[in-house]
């Protein structure tokens, strides 16, 4: 999941209080993450190879 600004404490909560979802690999991401390629983007990449194609895209498309 990406969000512009991050995530509140709270929705983290609600979100990984579902016990459904333990089976599931989730990565938050903030646009900072993927624009500086921290930890938490290379964990996602780890989880989701086609992740890195997103330097591919062209962002000019969509004005």
């Amino acid at each position: 999941m990406l969000a512009g600004l991050g995530y509140k404490d709270t929705f983290k909560k609600r979100l990984f209080g579902h016990p459904h979802l333990k089976e599931v690999t989730i990565h938050l991401l903030s646009l900072v993450d993927v624009l500086a390629k921290t930890e938490n983007y290379s964990s996602a990449v780890q989880t989701l190879p086609k992740l890195s194609l997103i330097e591919t895209i062209d962002w000019k498309q969509f004005r």
